[in-house]
C-alpha cells in the first residue's frame, strides 16, 4: 500500500510536512477540452472539470500545476503478505463519486510565502530554501489557512468558480490520485530496486548527507503525472487517522 511506503521512507523526516492541494467542487456542465493547460479565466470556460486522467491545468494566480482525477473505484490498504505494512491497512473498497484537481507537486515555499507571507521551515534544523523546495514544518492548522485564503484570493480574482475550492485531500482522496490505477506495492510496481528513480529515500538521501526535503519534481512521476507521492516528505490529509480504514463512497474519517 503506498501509505504505508510513504511512512516507511520518510520517517527520518516526520516534521517536515507540506500539503498537497485539492480542488473539488460541483460540476458547471460540459467538459474542459484539450491536451494543453487551460489558461483562460474560469469564468470564460463552460466547465471547471477535466476529461481525462492526468489532464493538466495551471491558469491560477500561484500557476500551480494541477492534475484532474476523475471518479472511480479503488481498493485502499494492502495485502496482509505485503511487506512493510501497518496493522491499521487491512483492505477495503472506496468509491469517489466526483472527481477532483490535485497538485503535480508539493506545495513550493516560493507558493506559500506569496499566499500567506510566512515561512514556517525559516531557521529549522534539516531544511533548504529555495523557491522550489517544498514548504515544510506545516501545522494541519496552517495548511487549513493556506487552502482557505488561497481559494478567497481565487474567487476574488475570477479564476475560481464560486463552486470550487482549494482544500487538503482526504487519505482515500490522496491514496487514489498517488496509485493512478496501480494495485502494486508501489506506484510504479513491485521492484522496490526501482524506488531511487521514483523517490528519495535513505538511500540516496540520508546516507548522502543529504537528510532534507529535497526540490519538488526531480524524481519520476506517476502515471496521472504526480510527482513525490513517494519519499522526499510526508503530506497532511484533511481528515483523522483511524486504527481501520473507512470504505464506501467518499469516506472521511
Amino acid at each position: 500500500m503506498i501509505k504505508q511506503s510513504i511512512k516507511m521512507l520518510n520517517h527520518w523526516s516526520r516534521l517536515s510536512l507540506f500539503l498537497i492541494l485539492l480542488l473539488t467542487g460541483a460540476p458547471n456542465g460540459g467538459e474542459c477540452e484539450g491536451d494543453e493547460p487551460a489558461n483562460s479565466p474560469a469564468s470564460s470556460q463552460p466547465a471547471f472539470e477535466g476529461s481525462r486522467p492526468g489532464q493538466l491545468r495551471d491558469d491560477n494566480g500561484l500557476q500551480m500545476k494541477l492534475l484532474w482525477c476523475p471518479a472511480g473505484a479503488s481498493t485502499m490498504g494492502s495485502p496482509k503478505d505485503e511487506p512493510g505494512r501497518g496493522a491499521d491497512e487491512d483492505q477495503v473498497e472506496v468509491t469517489l463519486t466526483r472527481g477532483f484537481w490535485i497538485g503535480k507537486y508539493e506545495v513550493t515555499q516560493k507558493q506559500w510565502r506569496e499566499t500567506l507571507r510566512t515561512e514556517p521551515w525559516r531557521n529549522r534544523k534539516g531544511v533548504k530554501s529555495g523557491p522550489e523546495y517544498p514548504a515544510t514544518w506545516v501545522a494541519w492548522d496552517d495548511g487549513q489557512l493556506f487552502c482557505e485564503a488561497l481559494t478567497k484570493l481565487e474567487h476574488d480574482a475570477g479564476r475560481l468558480p464560486k463552486e470550487w475550492e482549494y482544500r487538503l485531500p482526504t487519505e482515500a482522496q490522496w491514496e487514489y490520485a498517488s496509485r493512478a490505477g496501480a494495485k502494486a506495492r508501489f506506484q510504479f510496481g513491485d521492484d522496490e530496486s526501482e524506488l531511487l528513480e521514483h523517490a528519495w529515500v535513505r538511500g540516496n538521501s540520508v546516507e548522502k548527507k543529504e537528510a532534507f526535503a529535497h526540490p519538488v519534481g526531480l524524481k519520476k512521476p506517476n502515471a496521472w503525472g504526480l510527482c513525490d507521492v513517494h519519499g522526499n516528505a510526508l503530506e497532511w490529509c484533511r481528515d483523522w487517522h483511524a486504527p481501520k480504514l473507512a470504505g464506501g463512497d467518499d469516506p472521511e474519517a
